[in-house]
């Protein structure tokens, strides 16, 4: 997530504002300024049928699947898998 100009990378010191409302240099840090019960209740689909097992790198898959755990446990409801009947033709 990009949530400032970063001085190393010139491309976002010309960004416009990100509509963060946390004054510089992010009292707290920056995850104080988060909602930690955003993802209640938001309904997030896993579309599965682009991360084949047998084309995805196994720690690709390995770190999906924890940030799937992650996004339940912050409330979000996820529908596993979700299908798009016409994706692959």
């Amino acid at each position: 997530a990009i949530a400032a100009p970063d001085p190393a990378d010139l491309a976002t010191t010309t960004a416009p504002p990100h509509g963060v409302p946390v004054p510089a240099p992010f009292p707290g840090g920056f995850a104080a300024a988060l909602d930690k019960n955003a993802l209640r209740g938001a309904r997030l689909g896993v579309l599965r049928q682009v991360f084949r097992p047998e084309r995805t790198d196994p720690q690709v898959l390995a770190n999906f699947e924890r940030t799937l755990a992650e996004l339940r446990a912050a409330g979000a409801e996820i529908i596993d898998p979700f299908i798009v009947p016409a994706l692959d033709s």
